[in-house]
């Protein structure tokens, strides 16, 4: 039985066709609106990164301190050997994880903004009951404990010397979307991670290696937010 993050999967992995090009549209999103300490204690602090129309491609996520940082497009498996801290789970699976972790184990999934929230609900409506117990907006909290030092985006909060995190000036000019885009293109050209020539192979890992650690900033830096807000 595969263990992940010290958690059992009991489900075998199935593909998913890549179509996802449906518009989520919740008019209401009637999960809590405030964040205890128990909640941020016991928090699962999740980050997904895609392309804009599509479902995610990876998603990080931190529970207990601990940080991982999952494949979860089928398209993308080949690259699960690249680098050894990247582990792939399919989609659904990885969703079915998640939220019974959740809800089994009392764990709030807490995002910054909506986006999570709908994406989760976009792949299966099912988990709408949920969410709208677990879900936390790490968004809508900031803005309403911050007020006039609320700031526009979560990167705002992260680069401003007010709130005391060291954002790396690495990512001044990344681009999400073209480093999956890149990598998307890549997978498709070849059968096996292996078959790519050296600088290929040496590129790819740069590239996975920079997405996971962006990633891990940013769910670093959401959970370092809201310590300031439960504090």
């Amino acid at each position: 039985m595969q263990r992940v993050l010290g958690y059992s999967l009991t489900t075998h992995p199935k593909r998913l066709p890549h179509s996802y090009n449906r518009r989520i549209v919740v008019g209401l999103y009637p999960h809590p609106k405030t964040l205890t300490k128990s909640d941020f204690d016991n928090g699962i602090w999740l980050d997904f990164e895609g392309v804009r129309n599509s479902p995610p491609a990876f998603a990080g996520m931190v529970i207990d301190g601990e940080f991982e940082f999952y494949i979860i497009d089928s398209h993308l498996e080949k690259l699960e050997p690249v680098v050894k801290d990247i582990q792939f789970m399919e989609r659904k699976q990885f969703l079915k994880w998640l939220t019974e972790i959740s809800i089994n184990q009392d764990r709030p999934i807490i995002g910054y903004g909506p986006h999570e929230y709908d994406m989760i609900l976009g792949e299966d409506s099912n988990y709408a009951e949920i969410l709208n117990k677990m879900y936390r907006n790490a968004n809508k909290i900031a803005r309403k404990h911050f007020k006039e030092n609320h700031q526009d985006g979560l990167k705002d909060y992260l680069k401003n010397p007010m709130f005391e995190y060291s954002y790396p000036n690495e990512f001044s000019e990344f681009s999400v979307t073209q480093t999956i885009t890149s990598l998307w293109s890549q997978s498709r050209k070849v059968d096996s991670f292996q078959d790519l020539g050296k600088r290929k192979r040496t590129s790819l890992r740069k590239k996975l290696r920079k997405l996971r650690r962006y990633n891990e900033h940013d769910c670093r830096g959401m959970q370092h937010l809201m310590r300031i807000v439960v504090d």
